[in-house]
């Protein structure tokens, strides 16, 4: 090839000694005679393995680096600091956002950000100047416009001779909602009307499974803070009249695993004595097993003392029904016996067990299109007080009734007065 061109060559070689095969360069020089014919070539060799040792290791760096770029998890950018183009991009931040690779390196950063506060963005960018990198949190906005809420690593890096922002992009959307709704279940479970309980799984014997939380509102039941039950059982609020049997209740339940529900007398950190419906949970982990309880603690003082307060107006009302010199009784809805007084038994001869609970026409069977009969009916349906005389064969008596129609049925006063009908006669 020299004696034909008549000019210099230069190439390589690789020749194998006893230390291995040796990379060299050979340059061919032409001698050239007077009639510019080649009359010899003198030959140069250069041992270059070294080099090319260290361009194979580079070669070999910058695929390990593109294969790293190509297929990371995250979205990678190399961003123009100067221009705000986008130099380069790896498949995952084109196929995150819809594009093509070859479209995104037509953009700029003004193309795929979600425009953000004027001063916020001069944080960020006195920041990336002041220290070189930045994290921060960010959206993106998709070719087709949805937007992407997005964690952004960015660094000034030297790329080609000029200085650039290398920038790895995360994909935080479903961490975002997540903790989106943390914060919602943590607002609600604060500002809850009902105590909330978190505690361990373990002791369900003595000492008790440990208090691990308690919410504001268990503060304002109980009187006890956070700090001062943390490590504590909830059994810190029983007292002497708190219901051993709804306790057994409890650790029954708890050692099966499963929910329980109760009423439970409570004391206060100052001593006084609170009613809550309390409602515990189980709570597992992934693998189903047990790791905390969860207990809702409503307070019912208010519904026990009216309940209470109810039972003791009951009492009296039911005391005053059985001392009256008349008979009484009450019919629910369905015509059912609720209630008979002493008074009524002695009358009609007869039991209370044998009309509670049973229909009118099933004890009194010739009811049926009697005068009792049509002057109750009449008090139900016209919701007005009766007032009647009917004679009662099975004991050969007249009687003078009066019934009031109530929310619950019917009320009816009644007295014997056979022996004024009888005077009469």
């Amino acid at each position: 090839m020299v004696f034909a061109t008549k000019r210099p060559l230069t190439k390589e070689i690789s020749y194998p000694t006893i230390d291995g095969v040796r990379d060299y360069e050979c340059i061919l020089s032409p001698i050239l005679g007077i009639s510019s014919s080649v009359e010899a070539v003198i030959c140069t060799a250069r041992d270059i393995t070294e080099r090319k040792q260290v361009e194979e290791s580079l070669r070999e760096s910058e695929a390990n680096y593109r294969h790293l770029f190509e297929y990371a998890n995250d979205s990678i950018f190399i961003i123009d600091l100067s221009t705000s183009r986008i130099l380069d991009a790896n498949q995952n931040a084109a196929r995150r956002l819809g594009y093509t690779r070859k479209e995104l390196l037509k953009l700029r950063t003004r193309d795929i950000d979600v425009p953000i506060p004027e001063d916020r963005q001069k944080i960020i960018n006195q920041k990336m100047q002041a220290t070189g990198s930045i994290i921060f949190e960010h959206s993106l906005r998709r070719k087709d416009g949805t937007e992407i809420q997005v964690e952004i690593s960015s660094r000034i890096i030297e790329y080609c001779d000029q200085l650039v922002s290398l920038s790895f992009v995360r994909d935080v959307s479903a961490r975002m909602q997540a903790e989106e709704r943390m914060r919602l279940l943590e607002s609600a479970v604060e500002n809850t009307q009902d105590g909330i309980l978190i505690t361990e799984a373990k002791h369900i014997d003595a000492p008790g499974p440990e208090l691990l939380y308690v919410n504001q509102a268990f503060t304002r039941i109980t009187g006890y803070d956070l700090a001062e039950v943390l490590g504590r059982t909830p059994r810190l609020l029983q007292g002497p009249k708190t219901d051993r049997s709804q306790l057994d209740k409890i650790r029954t339940a708890l050692s099966k695993q499963q929910p329980v529900q109760v009423e439970l007398l409570n004391y206060r950190k100052d001593g006084s004595e609170f009613w809550v419906e309390l409602n515990i949970v189980p709570i597992t982990n992934k693998s189903g097993q047990l790791t905390h309880w969860v207990a809702l603690q409503r307070e019912i003082t208010e519904r026990k003392q009216a309940e209470a307060a109810l039972l003791e107006s009951k009492q009296q009302v039911s005391k005053i029904l059985e001392s009256i010199t008349d008979g009484f009784f009450t019919l629910d809805h369905e015509w059912r016996f609720t209630y008979f007084n002493q008074k009524a038994e002695q009358i009609l001869q007869t039991s209370r067990t044998e009309f509670l609970g049973k229909s009118l026409w099933e004890v009194i069977p010739k009811a049926d299109g009697s005068i009792f009969d049509r002057e109750c009916h009449k008090a139900v349906e016209q919701q007005i007080t009766v007032t009647f005389e009917a004679f009662y064969s099975p004991l050969e008596k007249w009687f003078e009734l009066h019934a009031y129609p109530c929310s619950d049925g019917l009320s009816v006063v009644f007295n014997d007065i056979t022996k004024f009908k009888q005077t009469q006669g």
